[in-house]
């Protein structure tokens, strides 16, 4: 595989933070709320809709206020089902 891919990249990229999260996600909720449902496995509601990435930046800035570290998407960009890496 080329090393310059950007699926390579990624997974380059993914073995310097420490935990991979699997995210569930209920856009349009009636509140913002984050659930843990396992060890790495999380739901989280937000307010904001779907459409053109409102949701994931919601998602994204929820989850970081929850974990207090940075957290950024990896794959799952249109999905409700997303892969999180927690920074260390």
């Amino acid at each position: 595989m080329n090393p310059w891919h950007p699926d390579s990249i990624k997974q380059a990229n993914a073995t310097f933070y420490s935990m991979r999260i699997t995210v569930d996600v209920k856009p349009k909720s009636r509140k913002d709320s984050v659930e843990v449902i396992e060890e790495g496995h999380y739901m989280v509601r937000v307010r904001a809709p779907a459409s053109k990435g409102k949701a994931n930046v919601a998602v994204t800035k929820l989850l970081k206020k929850y974990l207090g570290k940075p957290v950024s998407i990896i794959s799952g960009h249109t999905s409700s089902r997303k892969i999180f890496v927690v920074e260390e």
